[in-house]
């Protein structure tokens, strides 16, 4: 018997046909996809940034940096003496040629900061980088002074030593800005000549602050090298020196609000030693300054043979950094408080350092005088380094 031809079938058979290859197909082109992410995903994990091949390299990088790093520190470690660090002993061991500390040392192409103390930092320090030569350029510390949003220019490089660089605000602060004594008293705010808010925001005086001070005792140790007057004067408790505790208080709820993580520590304005010390660099005619006789605070003169006073008017000519020292605009205010308690006389327990717009530096003053502001200072770390980008130096 003849069997029929059922086209049916065949049809339906070529069509099942072609489903099964469509969809083997569509399975390759999917496992070549897959692939490829999977061949994606190893490429990154070799040689990206985050790879193992970075990532080796990085800690090949940092053993050889750390190796070079514990070299500097024993070579140091190893030098110290009596009378401080040799670096006669730590020319031997590193193959080095610095004279004195602190320096900058090369180990295996890395680069190390000595500090005077004998403490390594990796890199050429923001102190060993800046000189003189810098003093009144602007820092973008970070912290904005005149509600701007723009930190680039509300800091000044100071003063430098052979530890840190300090930094001074570039204008007045405003009340907002002045914290509160260590017990929550405000500073006072003045108005003397009736610009309302604008005055009385920076004109500022210490009339009740002082009350939560009890003088010298409440200095921190940290600046004692800035203020000699507390070498033989630790128990200081007259009004003028409350005053002065209250700028010097490096507390965290006081000026130490200003201190972010590149700073040692913030205090609400220099001290005379500080003033002096950057004023003597910076000009020819020098600020001499001394712990009067008769304890209770300093005195100052500018010529060799000159009588030693309470007060100087500036002799030499304007320069384009006196503004750094003296800002000869009164717009907000007429003078910066100086954390020095004055020796204007034996009967006068109360007086403090200022420094005038017309370029006076005086010790005359009550510490409740009505047109005197505060310009912080800013003690950077010794580790702290900076880049100039134009103008303005990026601390990293």
């Amino acid at each position: 018997m003849k069997k029929k031809f059922n086209a049916k079938g065949v049809g339906a058979g070529l069509v099942s046909a072609r489903k099964e290859r469509g969809i083997t197909l569509i399975a390759l082109v999917i496992t070549i996809i897959v692939l490829l992410i999977l061949a994606g995903v190893t490429i990154a994990m070799v040689v990206g940034d985050n790879g193992i091949l970075n990532r080796a390299r990085q800690a090949k990088t940092e053993t050889e940096k750390e190796e070079a790093r514990e070299k500097v520190q024993v070579a140091v470690a190893g030098s110290y003496e009596l009378d401080g660090y040799n670096v006669e002993k730590i020319n031997k061991e590193l193959g080095t040629d610095i004279e004195n500390l602190p320096a900058i040392v090369e180990q295996n192409s890395y680069k190390f900061t000595i500090a005077k103390d004998g403490n390594v930092y990796d890199g050429e320090c923001f102190f060993m980088t800046v000189n003189k030569e810098n003093y009144g350029e602007y820092v973008d510390y970070g912290i904005d002074i005149d509600g701007d949003e723009d930190t680039t220019n509300d800091w000044r490089i100071f003063y430098r030593d052979e530890e840190n660089v300090y930094l001074i605000a570039s204008d007045y602060i405003e009340y907002n800005m002045a914290p509160k004594g260590k017990n929550g008293t405000p500073l006072t705010q003045n108005d003397i000549d009736n610009t309302g808010a604008k005055g009385g925001n920076y004109q500022l005086s210490m009339n009740d602050v002082i009350k939560d001070y009890e003088g010298a005792k409440n200095i921190d140790n940290r600046l004692m090298k800035w203020l000699s007057y507390l070498n033989s004067n630790e128990d200081n408790i007259n009004d003028n020196m409350k005053a002065v505790a209250y700028m010097l208080d490096t507390s965290e709820n006081v000026w130490g609000s200003l201190a972010n993580d590149k700073a040692e520590y913030a205090i609400g304005g220099p001290t005379l030693d500080m003033f002096c010390k950057s004023y003597n660099e910076t000009h020819a005619q020098t600020i001499e300054y001394r712990v009067n006789s008769n304890n209770i605070g300093y005195e100052i003169k500018q010529e060799s043979d000159a009588d030693w006073s309470y007060h100087i008017d500036v002799k030499e000519p304007k320069s384009d950094i006196d503004n750094m020292y003296f800002i000869h605009n009164q717009d907000k205010t007429g003078a910066i408080w100086i954390a020095a308690p004055s020796s204007i006389s034996s009967m006068n327990k109360d007086t403090i350092y200022n420094g005038w717009y017309n370029r006076s530096l005086s010790g005359y003053d009550k510490y409740d005088r009505v047109n005197c502001g505060f310009r912080p200072i800013i003690c950077l770390k010794s580790n702290v380094q900076a880049q100039k980008d134009g103008e303005i130096w990026k601390l990293q």
